[in-house]
């Protein structure tokens, strides 16, 4: 719900889809069974300037568990259904991902075996947008993951200072509709006030590889 509020302020829509990944086990008899299960959902929802956080928050649970009834029905099946224009240099119904790791998916054992989380050193971007959090026992760490054709890492930092400031002024105000939430940081309050004076501005970079802006929220 934070994330696509973001995404709403960022852009002034108020329908937008969000892939996440599911992990495919709703049964218990596909606990045991080794394999690959993931499928992706896409989840659409409707952050509107007037609706109250918790109200939106709400919403996403409840289209959120929705979504989970359907976690079998195959991705690409859906593509083929909605009958889009495919375009092989995006993805079909959204540009951006979502994705939560708890703390359970971090380490597991099996009789004689011990499995933990490696990082993978990426270098291209699945989607224009990716936000990763992991849950971790200072907080939740949150990753971004983006194209360079389209953004610099100047403007992802922003982004992330905005996410977080959002992150805040929630926890502070859960109540408060969608417009009032604050995104703006106190540096640039200052700038607002003081003027920018001569801040260039930011054009897109041609690099095709993906890459990586960490920060705690």
């Amino acid at each position: 719900a934070a994330y696509t509020t973001l995404l709403h302020k960022y852009t002034g829509q108020e329908d937008i889809v969000v892939g996440t990944p599911i992990a495919g086990r709703p049964h218990a008899e596909l606990e045991s069974l080794v394999g690959v299960f993931i499928n992706t959902l896409a989840m659409r929802n409707y952050p509107s300037s007037d609706k109250s956080f918790l109200d939106y928050l709400q919403e996403v649970k409840e289209h959120a568990l929705r979504a989970y009834e359907h976690q079998d029905y195959p991705f690409e099946e859906l593509v083929e259904k909605l009958n889009v224009t495919r375009d092989t240099s995006r993805n079909a119904l959204f540009d951006t991902m979502f994705e939560l790791k708890t703390l359970e998916q971090q380490k597991f054992e099996l009789e004689g075996l011990t499995l933990s989380s490696y990082p993978l050193d990426n270098h291209t971007a699945k989607f224009d947008l990716s936000l990763e959090a992991i849950e971790q026992p200072e907080g939740i760490l949150c990753s971004l993951e983006y194209s360079t054709a389209l953004y610099k890492p100047e403007t992802m930092t922003r982004l992330a200072q905005h996410f977080a400031e959002i992150v805040r002024a929630i926890a502070y105000h859960p109540q408060q509709p969608l417009a009032a939430l604050n995104m703006v940081t106190a540096e640039e309050k200052e700038q607002l006030i003081d003027g920018f004076g001569n801040v260039g501005v930011l054009g897109a970079d041609a690099v095709e590889a993906g890459a990586l802006f960490h920060t705690y929220v």
